[in-house]
């Protein structure tokens, strides 16, 4: 018994802590029904679902800075989940974009939103050793010259900054679709 006091829990508020007791309640009651292979596909996609949406909460409580979530995902999240076919990184993508079509089709709840945003999170956490490089790549060259030219009030860049004899554009980049702004 002492060795479980120093396990530590994820802090969660009584609201998560009943929205965990329902999605372990919903995973067990799928789980049980038949074995993957007989079940259809449409109940191992809940399961998966329910599963990833339970790793998202536990994992946000938590609260781990981003570098130790990173490690965390880089160590656990590349291994394929036994009965599911799909390692956790995969499944948080496929949560991830099943919450970006609701909130842009149907709308969605403030928990939702809140899953989203954890989701968002643990995805940049899951990536950041992808985009390391690159973004300390960027951040020694500096400004490059198209980026100037995007910049308001800006000129755009001679051949001289470019470093090449292509003729001068100004761009004008179109507003992206946003539904959500006018």
């Amino acid at each position: 018994m002492k060795d479980l006091k120093v396990i530590p829990l994820p802090q969660l508020s009584q609201d998560e802590v009943e929205s965990l007791r329902l999605l372990v309640q919903q995973y067990y009651t799928l789980a049980k029904k038949a074995p993957p292979s007989a079940r259809e596909l449409s109940d191992v996609m809940v399961q998966s679902d329910v599963m990833v949406q339970i790793d998202t909460l536990v994992l946000s409580g938590y609260q781990l800075p981003g570098w130790i979530e990173g490690g965390l995902l880089d160590y656990i999240g590349t291994a394929e989940r036994p009965k599911l076919g799909s390692c956790l990184v995969d499944q948080l993508r496929k949560r991830h974009g099943s919450l970006v079509d609701k909130k842009f089709l149907d709308g969605f709840s403030e928990p939702e939103r809140t899953e989203l945003e954890r989701v968002n999170r643990l995805l940049d956490a899951a990536e950041a050793s992808y985009y390391a490089p690159i973004t300390d790549a960027l951040a020694r060259v500096g400004a490059s010259p198209w980026e100037r030219t995007c910049q308001p009030g800006s000129s755009p860049p001679t051949a001289d900054e470019s470093g090449s004899n292509r003729p001068r554009y100004e761009h004008k980049f179109p507003r992206r679709f946003d539904p959500v702004r006018p």
